[in-house]
């Protein structure tokens, strides 16, 4: 039986890296420590900065694999550091806005629960929506329920408009 050769293996050939990979290893070997440097002190938190330094090593490659020559690596690479970390201070400060609270406990002696409405209130509240006009009802049915803006200033409207009459 003779002996048949491996098909598909290359003995002797050594992987081939891409230049702008290349390039963009050495950048990091050269800079890295003072692009995570830079970006903990726009941060203030080592997880952020780490994840701002891939980031900003990644847009370094990128940029790279686009041909971009670059003249000063150091300005370069601060520039995109700085960028990066304004977005994420921009994304930071969104998320503050949108997540509550984590001591709920703490929120609670500042603002107390809302008291459950009894049935009375309920009604008087059906009887006050009647009263009104169908484009106020609209609006504030819109604004409370769906949370809709273009309700808040429709009701804002109706209220500027009612002023005025007086």
């Amino acid at each position: 039986m003779a002996a048949v050769p491996e098909v598909g293996r290359a003995t002797d050939v050594e992987p081939r890296i891409a230049p702008e990979a290349e390039a963009t290893r050495l950048l990091y070997e050269r800079y890295g420590g003072q692009i995570f440097g830079f970006c903990f002190n726009q941060l203030g938190s080592r997880e952020e900065a780490e994840d701002a330094t891939q980031t900003t090593f990644m847009n370094a490659f990128r940029g790279l694999k686009r041909g971009i020559t670059v003249e000063a690596e150091d300005a370069w690479l601060f520039k995109i550091a700085h960028n990066v970390c304004l977005t994420r201070r921009r994304m930071s400060s969104r998320r503050g806005r949108v997540e509550s609270a984590s001591d709920m406990q703490a929120i609670q002696e500042y603002v107390p629960a809302p008291q459950q409405m009894g049935s009375d209130e309920l009604i008087q509240l059906q009887d006050a929506l009647a009263e009104m006009p169908a484009n106020q009802r609209t609006a504030i049915l819109l604004r409370e329920w769906q949370g809709s803006p273009t309700a808040r200033s429709r009701t804002r409207w109706t209220s500027a408009k009612r002023r005025s009459r007086r």
